[in-house]
């Protein structure tokens, strides 16, 4: 008896967990939200398709190819938009680098995204040319990640242009104490990456899974963190979260006040990511378009806190001199949309109109130049015996090898009074309103 009661109870236990299980994966089926946060990243490949974004063993991770939400979309080379069209005697080839910004998170439809339409407004100016613009936004990117991104992911495109668009994410990363740890691949806020697909086995039961999500005891498999580790220097979390629940300053806010960390974790990794990247893409023999960071800061939002806000028109002001500095073209987007509440979903990315404005803003400043239709990078001579030597004469005590340029002596002076320069005046004197480029040479 005692051996078939045992067996009895063994069924019955199977019985109950195979009930609650059923029962875990049913509730998985009573919203889109709930299962979308207590899925398994099979359950939810098996539903979506190829996921947003995949771990990359140089980058850390980037957009996948595939993916597929709704009116978003990627094409089969991990971009945001429509497929990239082969060169032909008529392309001119656009590419913009830069984090969800770029990518154009504030809008689900990847034919609002501003270099879709940066696509068409270019195409409808130049219409004996076959333009193509390529998002190379990824939602997290710093400029280190950009860096990177344009060496393994999107220089094999050969772009004639390249635009970059940075600052709230860097802004972010000097979020970081003790100031030991800032540095300028930003390991302070990036400990390490993971493959989301990699977890343990149990966490495919639902009846298991669901409770230790809402726990705490794991993270959502949908979650950004099953991709990268945040550092445990790495303060911006908590700064948001105190500003939510009312109570900033505290803790370590209180014994290192932010215009403290600011100045010791300066913007000078900023810049010289910037001036690495400029100085990589004109190697190829590319165009750079350097663009400042607009921003219209909501009340309760960290960059409503006047420090952080101050921090950024701080790194503007600095990223107009660095052009100056490398001779690169700058558009002075943060003098003309910054403070329009009315282009933004949340003061930092642009909706559908803001995307517009902005493109309409770049493809303006772009009118004034003549683009040379189908020779692409791919096609391009060799790089002038002046430009050449230039951009390959490598600096000593780099540890990244990168090239040296003309503007690398004023550019290490500016990082150097980086945190001496005064605030910008009320009337914002320091800053020249432009809607077009500063000096716009032809393109090659």
């Amino acid at each position: 008896m005692s051996g078939r009661g045992g067996l009895f109870a063994l069924a019955a236990a199977v019985l109950v967990a195979v009930s609650l299980e059923l029962l875990a994966n049913a509730v998985l089926r009573t919203s889109d939200r709930v299962f979308d946060f207590y899925a398994s990243y099979a359950q939810l490949r098996a539903r979506y398709g190829p996921p947003m974004t995949l771990p990359h063993p140089e980058i850390g991770y980037v957009t996948g190819p595939g993916f597929e939400r709704g009116a978003n979309r990627h094409n089969r080379a991990g971009f945001r938009g429509n497929e990239i069209r082969d060169v032909s005697p008529r392309t001119w080839r656009v590419a913009t680098l830069g984090g969800s910004t770029t990518y154009s998170g504030g809008v689900d439809d990847h034919r609002d995204a501003y270099p879709h339409l940066l696509e068409q407004t270019l195409q409808a100016h130049f219409p004996e040319c076959d333009v193509q613009v390529i998002n190379g936004g990824v939602p997290g990117y710093t400029t280190h990640h950009s860096l990177l991104n344009w060496r393994h992911r999107v220089s094999k495109f050969a772009p004639q242009l390249v635009i970059v668009y940075h600052g709230v994410n860097d802004l972010s990363a000097r979020l970081v104490w003790p100031a030991a740890n800032h540095h300028a691949d930003y390991r302070g806020v990036f400990v390490s990456y993971r493959n989301p697909a990699i977890y343990a086995y149990w966490e495919n039961l639902a009846v298991l899974r669901i409770p230790a999500i809402r726990l705490g005891l794991i993270t959502s498999h949908n979650s950004a963190e099953r991709l990268y580790e945040f550092g445990s220097s790495f303060v911006r979390l908590e700064l948001h979260q105190q500003l939510v629940e009312g109570r900033y300053p505290d803790g370590l806010f209180r014994t290192v006040p932010l215009a403290r960390m600011l100045r010791e974790n300066d913007g000078s990794h900023f810049l010289s990511n910037i001036e690495a990247l400029v100085v990589d893409v004109q190697r190829t023999g590319s165009e750079v378009l350097l663009v400042s960071f607009a921003a219209a800061p909501r009340p309760g939002t960290v960059l409503a806190l006047p420090e952080l806000r101050e921090a950024l028109n701080v790194q503007n002001r600095h990223l107009r001199r660095l052009a100056d500095a490398l001779n690169v073209d700058l558009l002075d987007l943060a003098s003309t949309l910054s403070g329009d509440d009315s282009l933004f979903v949340d003061g930092v990315h642009f909706n559908a109109a803001g995307n517009a404005r902005r493109a309409d803003l770049i493809s303006q400043a772009l009118h004034a130049r003549a683009p040379d239709c189908g020779h692409s990078a791919l096609n391009a001579e060799p790089a002038s015996a002046d430009r050449g030597q230039r951009n390959t004469r490598q600096s000593s005590g780099n540890p990244e090898g990168v090239a040296a340029s003309p503007g690398r002596r004023i550019a290490h002076r500016i990082r150097s009074r980086y945190a001496n320069t005064p605030p910008a005046s009320s009337g914002s004197a320091n800053i020249r309103k432009l809607a077009v480029i500063e000096k716009p040479p032809a393109i090659r």
